[in-house]
């Protein structure tokens, strides 16, 4: 199932490698929740993904993001983990796999990105498309 979900990051994007040369990026990211009662907003226990990204993004992602940052990301909700707390209780794990991550700018706007063109492939307009 493919969702998109804005929350803040909650624990330092970690890039690896695996065996075969591909990056990947793993993340915690909280979705605040509220609801309102008595005529007045709560704040609830947030909702917590595990975030996993591939590749280019991967790379990307993990020189961009930190704690604290909110961000909107997008891909495809795996099935849910359960394990046992210190405490005792159980817990869920929400693996999302994202296709595509990217800052929010809700609060303020985006400085000192280090970003660089992307380079992309220059038509050839020699030949007659017809």
């Amino acid at each position: 199932m493919s969702i998109t979900v804005i929350g803040k990051v909650g624990r330092e994007p970690q890039l690896s490698f695996s065996n075969s040369g591909v990056a990947y990026c793993k993340f915690s990211l909280a979705q605040k929740q509220s609801k309102k009662v008595n005529g007045k907003w709560e704040d609830q226990e947030p909702i917590w993904f595990d975030v996993t990204c591939f590749n280019d993004l991967a790379e990307h992602v993990a020189e961009s993001l930190t704690v604290g940052q909110e961000v909107i990301v997008e891909g495809v909700l795996e099935k849910p983990r359960h394990f046992e707390m210190k405490s005792g209780d159980v817990g869920v794990s929400l693996p999302l796999k994202a296709n595509a991550v990217g800052v929010s700018l809700r609060w303020g706007m985006a400085q000192g990105m280090n970003s660089q063109p992307v380079k992309t492939a220059t038509p050839d307009y020699s030949e007659e498309p017809f």
